[in-house]
């Protein structure tokens, strides 16, 4: 099989990895303002509580951040320093932007690395959440994990792209 055509498809399915990064992170902000939003309303209204808005929230939040940002990658609005950046020239623009790039691509596999060990022990000693849910933490812990595969996916898309388009100016 050509590695262009391996390379294509590659871009394909992280494209839509970060699509469903994306759907999943839109899902988790609208739970989260649900359950704040009845958290509010049953302590204004009902006095009482449902003593699991602040957990759940926080877990919903962790899964927004993670889960959205190779989107937010991939649509080019993560964060550059700019003032700097646009005062390149095309070629070191594109040499700048595969150097940040690689060394994303080695800090994002030493977060993955962690992250998975982290996984890997809460689901061998079955943590759960010190509330009074006793929520399995490997849950919330594992869209960290998903988050960073989709991010790293997609910052091995950027660098093909940039390696290419390097072969463009020379």
């Amino acid at each position: 099989m050509n590695f262009k055509i391996i390379i294509k498809y590659f871009d394909k399915i992280i494209e839509k990895f970060s699509a469903w990064g994306l759907t999943l992170a839109s899902v988790l902000i609208f739970m989260m303002s649900l359950i704040v939003t009845v958290e509010v309303i049953c302590r204004s209204f009902l006095n009482f509580s449902i003593l699991i808005a602040d957990e759940y929230s926080g877990y919903f939040c962790v899964g927004v951040a993670c889960l959205g940002v190779a989107y937010s990658l991939r649509t080019r609005s993560f964060v550059k320093i700019d003032f700097l950046y646009n005062r390149l020239s095309k070629k070191w623009k594109n040499v700048s932007f595969l150097f940040a790039r690689v060394i994303s691509f080695i800090y994002v596999a030493i977060l993955l690395y962690s992250a998975w060990g982290f996984v890997m022990a809460t689901f061998k000693y079955k943590t759960t959440s010190m509330f009074m849910t006793r929520t399995p933490l490997i849950y919330p812990q594992s869209l960290i994990v998903i988050g960073l595969i989709f991010l790293i996916g997609q910052i091995v898309v950027d660098i093909k792209e940039s390696i290419e388009n390097i072969k463009i100016q020379d």
